[in-house]
Formats: structure tokens, sequence, C-alpha cells
């Protein structure tokens, strides 16, 4: 129900909802990539990568990574409008991501 009024709201011209896959975003570094060999319990609310020593709140970290997968995904869905053989208007199946889990809704 949520979702489907985000993706309805979401319809204005330019607009979209991307939905992403939250796995891994709390143990990536969003500064370079890193993924700790060891999961960090939930109880650390701080994010400290052991590769490029970027420090920041927990949450914060997670942010940054989902809003670049967003980025990433919502690029993509541009990239294809304008391929080769596009019309101006042309969209993508709501189906299409660049992985199996992250999508565009609207």
């Amino acid at each position: 129900m949520v979702l489907q009024q985000l993706a309805y709201k979401a319809e204005s011209p330019g607009g979209g909802l991307v939905k992403i896959q939250l796995q891994y975003t709390t143990q990536n570094c969003s500064n370079c990539g890193h993924r700790p060999k060891e999961r960090l319990p939930l109880s650390v609310r701080s994010y400290v990568c052991v590769n490029c020593t970027y420090e920041a709140d927990r949450d914060v970290n997670a942010a940054r990574n989902i809003l670049s997968k967003a980025q990433r995904v919502w690029a993509g869905r541009a990239a294809l409008c304008i391929g080769e053989g596009a019309r101006k208007g042309d969209t993508p199946d709501s189906e299409w991501s660049d992985t199996a889990q992250d999508r565009i809704l609207a």
C-alpha cells in the first residue's frame, strides 16, 4: 500500500521511484566500497572503514550506499532512454535495473 502510494506520487514528469535491495548497505564503505569480512553487530553505531579509514555514523554510511545504488539505477534508465533508435519520451520497462534486486517502479 505505501509503496503503491509512493509510486503514484512519483509519476510527475521526470520523477520516479527506485526500489533498492538493502543487503550490505550498512556493511559496505560508502567511500571506497570495501566490505569487511566480519559483520558488524547492530550494537556498533559508528562505521570505520579498515581500508580507507572513512568514519561516519552507521546509518549515514548506509544512506550514502542506498543513494549511490539508486543513482546508478536511475542513470542506467536514462542511458536506455537515449540509446540508438530511442524517441523522445521513451522509457524502459518498469522491471529493468542494473541488478536483479534493484528496479524502477514508476
